[in-house]
């Protein structure tokens, strides 16, 4: 499953939905994947069906979830983001960017562009193999 991919706008159940996809397509059962992560089955079936949010505030489950499910890591964003909505927390464009005036003004021009879904889709991936990049010469 490619979690980039996955339509927006986010809701509560997108997180949930996304992770029982991904541990299905690899064949994990809902027991063993809760086991590797340290959860209650019971927990991780209420993750996957929306009756509980996903742990936002715990990273580091977030990351056992994505390491055991080898979701890659230039799609950790995307998985954070959904895991966000769980709690109806996904902050306005505002929110991301109030201090940063080229962040502001990057949007703006996009926005006046009229840009495709598949346009932001580009620019997104432009983004994240710049990430990618930077994360690689950090570790140098």
């Amino acid at each position: 499953m490619d979690f980039s991919s996955v339509d927006l706008p986010y809701d509560k159940e997108t997180f949930g939905k996304c992770i029982r996809q991904q541990r299905e397509e690899q064949g994990l059962s809902l027991r063993k994947l809760a086991e590797k992560i340290d959860i209650s089955p019971i927990y991780m079936s209420d993750i996957e069906t929306g009756k509980r949010p996903a742990p936002i505030k715990k990273y580091e489950l977030i990351d056992k979830i994505i390491k055991e499910l080898k979701i890659p890591n230039e799609q950790r964003i995307f998985v954070i983001e959904m895991a966000k909505c769980t709690r109806e927390y996904l902050k306005t464009i505002s929110g991301y960017l109030p201090e940063s005036q080229a962040g502001r003004q990057f949007i703006r021009i996009a926005n006046e562009a009229e840009l495709t879904d598949e346009e932001w889709k580009d620019l997104t991936n432009i983004l994240i193999e710049k990430i990618k990049n930077k994360t690689k010469t950090n570790k140098l």
